[in-house]
């Protein structure tokens, strides 16, 4: 074994006693204060070393571990790459078609008929990676249930960490044409309110701040790669509002609509569903569940978002409000969709919404009030079909035993805000300088 100077700068010395290092010491200190050189001792232990073993020593070490760090890089690299992860979120109103348009994606049709989503359901979908071998890409599946009763839910599927990779799927019943409009512009107002909340929480946060931004400046330059002119910017940015998500709108039941709707009604239908998927950013397109090209539309434009397969392209947009509509985002222009009224009469309007939201209640009836929370909870039984005295009876009583109980509390505090006021006031009047 050997040990090393205090200095540093002494060579590696075989063990020797104590009286021998103070020998050492004092020789040492005597040469030095005559100005002469240290004495070279028969194994040279006296002599300054040579630095070059000491330098190969720290360059080996510093060589492995830059080799060390650059093993981690890379393996924290595949990692990331062999755990590709997205996120779905489908949301719409209670029957729209949300669970059917998963079990097609999924392609798990011979499960029967789905059962209708009682709140937050989970599943997921995992394929092997095309790009790297041994890789897996899972796509997270989340659909809220209870339609606009639990609109809510929609915070738990969206949040800081899916922001980057989420894809929400906006789902309209077709078959209940005059709640169509009204419900689209809901679900995106809720979508926008709850990125607008994270956002607001992540500019609190420097290494956070400017996430929604980038966001949004990719959307935006995908919105404009997708159009069928190319370039930098899409004809109508100035009118687009990107979510930084990707949306799309699925309008389901689009055979049962079809069938029933006249002409007129097919072509409003249409051209306002344009609108709110153009400036929102958004894609469009018909579903029929018994349609296979429909379905397949709706499988490889998800499938796209989700597992970046191939990108629709500018030609296979579909806009024949006849047939089975497939816009996918920034393919359509508000040119092509045409105005909703004449140019007197949008000039009396707030905005571009309002026109055609005025343009959809004179050819449907007037867009119904959308309720949200405990307000849009169904009455389980509104005909009265099923009532049982003993449950009713109990009922009333719990109401009223909840009355009074509120009722109490509200006394016991205006009682202790009555004892409050002369406590006040003497205080004041203690506290009044004399005259």
């Amino acid at each position: 074994p050997t040990e090393r100077g205090r200095d540093g700068d002494a060579p590696a010395l075989p063990r020797r006693s104590s009286s021998r290092k103070v020998e050492d010491g004092a020789d040492a200190a005597k040469e030095k204060k005559d100005g002469a050189a240290p004495k070279k001792r028969a194994d040279g232990s006296g002599a300054k070393p040579a630095p070059k073993a000491a330098t190969a020593t720290a360059e080996s070490a510093e060589g492995e571990q830059k080799d060390l760090m650059k093993m981690i890089v890379q393996q924290n690299r595949k990692q990331a790459a062999q755990n590709a992860e997205w996120s779905a979120i489908f949301v719409g109103s209670q029957g729209c078609g949300k669970s059917t348009l998963l079990q097609k994606f999924l392609m798990s049709e011979g499960q029967g008929d789905p059962k209708p989503t009682l709140a937050l359901e989970y599943s997921f979908a995992r394929r092997a990676s095309k790009t790297t071998p041994g890789a897996k890409e899972v796509a997270h599946l989340w659909e809220v249930g209870g339609g606009t009763a639990l609109a809510n839910l929609l915070d738990v599927p969206i949040n800081e960490t899916s922001l980057k990779t989420a894809v929400v799927v906006v789902c309209a019943d077709l078959s209940k044409q005059n709640e169509v409009f009204a419900l689209v512009s809901f679900w995106l107002e809720q979508l926008r309110a709850r990125i607008h909340k994270l956002e607001s929480a992540m500019q609190k946060v420097p290494a956070k701040a400017k996430l929604m931004e980038q966001l949004r400046q990719r959307a935006a330059k995908r919105f404009a790669s997708a159009a069928s002119a190319g370039g930098d910017k899409h004809e109508d940015e100035g009118m687009v509002k990107h979510l930084g998500v990707t949306v799309v709108i699925a309008a389901c039941k689009f055979d049962e609509f079809s069938s029933s709707a006249e002409a007129k009604l097919k072509r409003t239908m249409g051209r306002c569903l344009r609108f709110l998927a153009h400036v929102n950013g958004a894609s469009l397109l018909y579903v029929s569940k018994d349609d296979k090209q429909s379905v397949n539309n709706f499988r490889a434009l998800l499938t796209h978002y989700l597992f970046k397969g191939p990108q629709p392209a500018a030609k296979s947009k579909q806009a024949d409000h006849l047939q089975h509509m497939l816009i996918p985002a920034g393919s359509d222009s508000l040119k092509d969709i045409g105005m909703p009224l004449r140019p007197e009469e949008m000039t009396q309007l707030p905005s571009p919404l309002d026109a055609w939201r005025k343009k959809w209640e004179e050819d449907f009836d007037k867009t119904p009030v959308i309720k949200a929370g405990p307000e849009a909870v169904q009455e389980l039984d509104p005909k009265g079909q099923y009532k049982e005295w003993q449950v009713d009876t109990a009922l009333v009583q719990k109401e009223q035993d909840l009355k009074l109980y509120l009722s109490s509390q509200q006394q016991e505090k205006d009682k202790a805000e009555t004892a409050k006021k002369p406590l006040a006031r003497s205080a004041s009047t203690k506290a009044a300088p004399k005259r």
